[in-house]
């Protein structure tokens, strides 16, 4: 039986979440084939569609012709929303989401039909712009948690998977996750064993199911983003210049010159997380590059981000990236 995939296309889409991912399906349809003598059924068949049916531009300039307009056809087995290039800032982004909006009926029309539904990377934002993601679990690029939180309070954000399946409404991380979303897509229809085989053989990592470990503070929490918020901004000096003394919420809301309720008020209204959790993730990030740069001891990394208790920071340090500190060292040399 043969699976077809509609990839929806508009202007700004990245054209990798496309060329990519056909590459590697019409891979998976030749190693299926292979060593049978008799033709099987593709596993795989996809075709490009736009709102009008012509050719799309994609954000790199590279121009995909498509097979017709979307919507002329009968149902695929399931429709794939390419990420949108969000470089040109977030109206820009939010001005090409507007223009889209002739695809929220067709959306949710597919969605009606249980047709799947794979938005990648920021094309999630098109899924929830269509409604279809309230009440739902989804991942998004960790670097647009905040303002996806900001526009859509409703949906339950796992922003730590890279690839979230509620419904048929499958999400994914940024850009290079149509690499995951296309194993995932592969162990469904043709089995774990293709899917291992072809990971193997193009150097996929079928494991790396987490973005925690790509995570920077800075874009992560966009503090730039809320230049009015003055107490924000002072919060994270202080946090900054306070990295080697264990947290503590009294003494930061006695800096700023407020409680301790309002601290957790406006950290969690602007920045969707707690005072705790984003000095934690500023020394998490510290404790990393340490990692990375030089040949310091754990119990002297500990140390310099505030953990009198090695054990501590090994644990949260293991909680918050899915592997030990010495790994990470390790991955980080070996990469070098």
């Amino acid at each position: 039986m043969t699976t077809h995939i509609e990839f929806w296309l508009y202007p700004q889409c990245m054209g990798s979440a496309v060329t990519g991912m056909t590459d590697l399906l019409h891979i998976a349809n030749a190693m299926a084939q292979a060593g049978h003598t008799t033709p099987r059924a593709t596993l795989f068949s996809w075709s490009l569609h736009s709102l009008d049916g012509q050719a799309v531009q994609c954000s790199s300039g590279l121009r995909l012709n498509c097979d017709g307009r979307i919507g002329s056809g009968p149902p695929p087995d399931l429709v794939l929303l390419p990420g949108l290039f969000v470089g040109h800032g977030m109206r820009a982004f939010r001005d090409v989401r507007q223009q889209l909006q002739p695809l929220h009926s067709m959306l949710r029309e597919r969605h009606a039909e249980s047709c799947l539904i794979a938005a990648h990377c920021s094309a999630v934002f098109l899924l929830a712009d269509a409604g279809l993601l309230q009440q739902r679990k989804a991942t998004v690029p960790w670097w647009l948690e905040y303002q996806f939180h900001q526009e859509f309070p409703d949906t339950t954000l796992q922003v730590a998977d890279m690839l979230v399946n509620d419904a048929g409404l499958i999400t994914t991380g940024a850009a290079t996750a149509y690499l995951q979303l296309a194993h995932h897509l592969i162990v469904q229809f043709g089995g774990v064993e293709l899917a291992t085989q072809l990971a193997s053989t193009l150097l996929i990592d079928a494991q790396r199911q987490s973005q925690l470990p790509y995570v920077q503070t800075q874009q992560h929490y966009p503090v730039d983003n809320v230049p009015e918020d003055a107490l924000i901004q002072r919060a994270h000096l202080w946090l900054t210049r306070h990295q080697k003394q264990a947290f503590s919420l009294t003494a930061l809301a006695q800096h700023l010159a407020v409680s301790e309720r309002t601290v957790i008020r406006r950290f969690s209204q602007l920045l969707n997380t707690t005072p705790g959790k984003y000095a934690q993730r500023l020394k998490l990030e510290v404790a990393r590059r340490l990692l990375e740069q030089t040949d310091l001891s754990l119990d002297d990394i500990a140390l310099r981000i505030g953990y009198q208790d090695s054990s501590a920071f090994r644990r949260l340090f293991r909680r918050s990236y899915d592997c030990s500190p010495s790994a990470w060292r390790h991955l980080a040399n070996n990469k070098a």
